[in-house]
This record gives C-alpha cells, sequence and structure tokens, in this order.
C-alpha cells in the first residue's frame, strides 16, 4: 500500500473521538478525553500534535499524534503513537521531530521521556533520536508490571 500525503498540526477538542480510537489500538491503558484535552492546554505549554492523511473516500483521519508539555527549558513527551497500519514508515520520527523543532523555537533546551523498559520498537526509535538512558523507575508501570526507563537528549 502506498501511503498518501501525511500532514501534520495541533490536534483541537474536535480530534478527540479520533484520538481516543487510535489510543485504544495502541495502549492497553489508554488515555481518556481529560487525558487528551489537559495535553491541548496552551496556557499550560501543552500541545498534541497530529498526523493526518485521506482516507480511501478522501476523508481525512489521524494516523498518530505525539502529546507533549514544556517545562521551563524541557520537553516532556507525554504519549507517542501511531495506527498500527500507518507503522514503520517514519511516522513517529517525524511527530518526534516537529515536537523538537516546536519546542526549541519556545526555549527549550532537553527533551525527556519514559518508556517501557521492554519496548524494544520505542526505545529502538528514541535511541536512533539522540535519547540516553538517565535513570530507571522499578515497577513503574503495571498490567504487566514493568520498568521505565527515563530518556534524555539535548535539543
Amino acid at each position: 500500500m502506498n501511503p498518501g500525503p501525511i500532514f501534520i498540526d495541533a490536534a483541537a477538542p474536535s480530534d478527540v473521538p479520533a484520538l481516543l480510537d487510535l489510543e485504544r489500538q495502541c495502549s492497553p491503558h489508554p488515555w481518556t478525553e481529560a487525558h487528551f484535552l489537559s495535553e491541548m492546554d496552551a496556557m499550560h505549554r501543552a500541545r498534541t500534535l497530529v498526523a493526518r492523511t485521506p482516507d480511501l473516500q478522501g476523508a481525512v483521519e489521524v494516523v498518530g499524534f505525539c502529546a507533549y508539555r514544556l517545562i521551563v527549558d524541557e520537553l516532556h513527551v507525554h504519549n507517542l503513537a501511531t495506527r498500527p497500519d500507518h507503522r514503520r514508515r517514519g511516522l513517529a520520527r517525524r511527530l518526534l521531530r516537529t515536537a523538537f523543532e516546536t519546542a526549541e523555537r519556545s526555549g527549550a533546551r532537553w527533551a525527556m521521556l519514559e518508556v517501557r523498559a521492554g519496548n524494544t520498537a520505542a526505545r529502538g526509535l528514541y535511541t536512533s533520536e539522540g535519547f540516553a538512558v538517565m535513570a530507571s523507575r522499578a515497577g513503574y508501570y503495571v498490567e504487566p508490571v514493568e520498568d521505565a526507563l527515563v530518556l534524555r537528549r539535548a535539543l
């Protein structure tokens, strides 16, 4: 399948139903509507980027997102997901890099995130984007219980 054009822009509250659907496809513990809305709060320097593409009928659909928050001079990536049928095409990387660029323009000097220790695909992406492990959090994730790795990189 040849992917169509991908557009990345800021999510709006009207995107929440699509984000919830995507999150349910990607996470055993999906975010709620409140989670997504809290990551669209410009007053608190929170933003969610969405990747959109036309479907076969020409309607635009959400196929990925990156939710993050700027805290002083740090970009904290809180959630990143791409629809299963759009994986391995560089979409998560594009979303991350767009977040990096936006954060840098706002004065961020560092990017941080947490990832399941056993999520080798995500860890591979983050390592290739310059992240390094700076700490771990034992038993941070549940169902299944798993350690979190805290990763950081300079912007």
